[in-house]
């Protein structure tokens, strides 16, 4: 892990992986802007002083990319945030196990570019929700900040001409940033009786992983900005999208 994702990290009470999108290096050598946008986990271990800091960064925007069963169960502390959305980024997908049963050699890149293929309107709902007029930052989460939010992430980070290996290197630091919260979702997972190898599998965040979405990405639709255009977003919204970090 990178130097530049620790010091991206919110030092939160409760919390364990929550990062700003800034600082990271495009491909013209300077870095994206701070305090524009934050990708984060599930916020539910959040202490009152932990959110109240939050809130300092002036976040205006909450997407939540959970299932209405997830958001059901925990709600979270910004449940009742102003403004706060949802988009079930993963809604209508196959189990997670059942994808990594077949195919375990592609694991969790296969999930992801499922993802891409069969929710495209997900995609285009959470991307026109980022692009949203206004000067207030945006912050996007699900449950590990790893999956779904790094999904998002990875495309935002690409539209901003942010450089690959910075971004697949972003994915790859839950594994150290969230640990904590990794060890806590495993425990739950294994409690439940799920396959240990899967459980395993279904919580690594490897580099490759993203590396090989971005070139899925690039191989089919030329870049991120042909992907999203081709889920019906606007011009004017990426462009908004391309100039936001």
């Amino acid at each position: 892990m990178s130097e530049a994702s620790t010091a991206r990290k919110l030092q939160l009470d409760g919390v364990h992986n929550i990062r700003d999108l800034g600082g990271l290096l495009r491909d013209d050598r300077r870095t994206t802007r701070r305090g524009r946008a934050y990708r984060a986990c599930g916020m539910d271990g959040l202490s009152a002083a932990g959110e109240a800091a939050l809130l300092r960064t002036g976040v205006g925007h909450v997407i939540d990319l959970r299932s209405p069963a997830e958001i059901a169960a925990i709600p979270g502390p910004f449940h009742t945030h102003p403004g706060r959305r949802e988009v079930s980024l993963f809604e209508g997908l196959a189990p997670l196990a059942q994808c990594l049963r077949q195919a375990p050699q592609a694991g969790l890149a296969n999930r992801y570019i499922l993802a891409l293929k069969q929710a495209p309107a997900q995609f285009a709902r959470v991307f026109r929700l980022i692009a949203q007029p206004g000067d207030r930052p945006v912050l996007f989460h699900c449950t590990a900040g790893k999956d779904r939010t790094g999904l998002i992430a990875a495309l935002l980070l690409a539209l901003n001409q942010v450089e690959y290996e910075q971004i697949v290197q972003d994915y790859a630091a839950t594994a150290t940033l969230g640990a904590d919260l990794l060890a806590r979702l495993r425990a739950r997972a294994l409690l439940r009786g799920d396959e240990p190898a899967l459980v395993e599998q279904a919580l690594r965040s490897d580099a490759a992983t993203m590396a090989q979405v971005l070139t899925w990405i690039d191989s089919h639709h030329g870049s991120v900005a042909g992907y999203l255009s081709a889920t019906g977003l606007d011009a004017d919204s990426l462009d908004r999208l391309a100039r936001m970090l």
